[in-house]
């Protein structure tokens, strides 16, 4: 079982998370997009009166920021490749350039079921992998921003 981190004042993570970056080698235009969204995880904390940053504040963030901004998909992984960074840096993960971070959306399982027969059949149909992958990340996406309570 992984090692739970310790809760972190935010300000003082900030802070050492963006020397951290610079240490990397992350230009200052970078840490500067990063800085940004920090600091919008910050004025959500002192809204919800939280004093401590934990893993699951930055995917309550994300799913937040996502509920109350109309951004595209290059914003939202912006989003969770700084909440990731900053997770994988409280929590002492190795860092990693091209690190892989989780979608947080998911399905329910009965829903993959759903998904995994499409792809069953777009492959009967003869389309090829890159279309069959293509095709299901789009009905994901439809079902997880559908608004049935069934699904989400």
């Amino acid at each position: 079982m992984e090692k739970q981190p310790e809760p972190v004042v935010i300000r003082a993570l900030i802070k050492s998370f963006l020397q951290y970056l610079r240490n990397k080698s992350y230009k200052e235009s970078t840490i500067g997009n990063y800085k940004r969204v920090l600091y919008n995880i910050d004025v959500y904390m002192k809204h919800l009166c939280l004093k401590q940053y934990e893993a699951g504040i930055g995917k309550s963030f994300y799913y937040d920021y996502l509920e109350h901004h109309k951004i595209n998909k290059a914003r939202k992984n912006l989003l969770r490749t700084i909440i990731g960074r900053l997770n994988d840096f409280i929590s002492g993960k190795k860092f990693s350039v091209q690190r892989e971070y989780l979608e947080y959306e998911t399905v329910p399982s009965s829903m993959e079921k759903v998904l995994t027969l499409y792809s069953v059949h777009c492959k009967g149909i003869c389309n090829r992998e890159n279309t069959i992958r293509q095709k299901t990340r789009h009905v994901r996406t439809f079902l997880i921003n559908c608004y049935c309570p069934d699904i989400k």
